[in-house]
């Protein structure tokens, strides 16, 4: 019976009614089903791929970011070093000076002070941040000079004063003393007064040494004076005693007695 349906066509027919469209159908399942496995294979390897691709841009764009961090902390770290050293420099430089050494803003605020200064004081801090006026031989130095010198960037040089300054912390004692100062403006990089510096040095001892310097060369002078007259009266004493003497030996004579006369 099997080979009289085969024959006759019949088991063809059911076959393909049954069977073969169901085959091309899974077929056609199966090989939708792969290809989208294979598309979603080729987007997972495109996305992989391109997280990879991203992933080392990102990694690359961080070593760029951390290396400039790292160049302007070392730059930041150069110019702190830098600034510290200047500042210690300038410290340095300030506090080897024999001479007393301040700078106020335009504000009349100390900014600088030197050890020269301060022991001048009697001061163990510096009285950075302080207004000079706090200071009666500040205010006595620049009462009149302050305003002109950041106006009109006015020069005080070499002028000479004589105060009385307060001396000793535990017995305070009034001592005068004789000052040279010096009164100029403060520029900054782009050349504007932005505040004065104030420096000045004790010449008490300097002035007793010139004043006696000036007595001795006073006494030379004098006594130069007193030995040339001495020697212009000599000479005609000498010239009378000569003729004095020979008066008893040729008085007789009257060539002589007219030279005499």
């Amino acid at each position: 019976s099997l080979r009289w349906l085969q024959m006759d066509g019949t088991y063809q027919q059911l076959y393909q009614r049954w069977f073969n469209d169901r085959q091309a159908q899974l077929t056609r399942q199966i090989r939708q089903l792969i290809r989208l496995l294979v598309g979603t294979s080729v987007l997972a390897a495109v996305i992989i791929i391109g997280g990879l691709y991203w992933n080392r841009l990102l990694q690359q764009e961080v070593n760029k970011k951390t290396l400039q961090l790292r160049l302007v902390n070392a730059s930041l770290e150069e110019q702190i070093r830098e600034t510290k050293n200047n500042q210690q420099f300038k410290e340095q430089i300030l506090d080897s000076s024999p001479r007393a050494l301040i700078t106020c803003d335009k504000d009349g605020v100390i900014t600088s002070i030197n050890n020269v200064a301060m022991e001048f004081l009697g001061l163990a801090t510096r009285p950075v941040g302080r207004h000079y006026s706090t200071f009666p031989l500040f205010c006595e130095l620049l009462a009149d000079s302050f305003a002109a010198v950041i106006h009109s960037g006015k020069r005080y040089l070499g002028r000479e004063m004589t105060t009385a300054i307060q001396t000793g912390a535990k017995q305070p004692a009034t001592k005068t003393v004789d000052l040279r100062y010096y009164i100029y403006p403060l520029y900054d990089f782009e050349q504007q007064i932005i505040g004065i510096i104030l420096s000045f040095e004790d010449i008490t001892e300097e002035k007793k040494l010139r004043a006696s310097l000036f007595e001795q060369e006073k006494n030379r002078t004098l006594n130069q004076l007193v030995a040339g007259i001495a020697h212009e009266i000599r000479n005609p004493l000498t010239s009378i005693k000569t003729f004095a003497e020979l008066l008893p030996q040729k008085a007789h004579l009257p060539a002589f007695q007219q030279a005499m006369a």
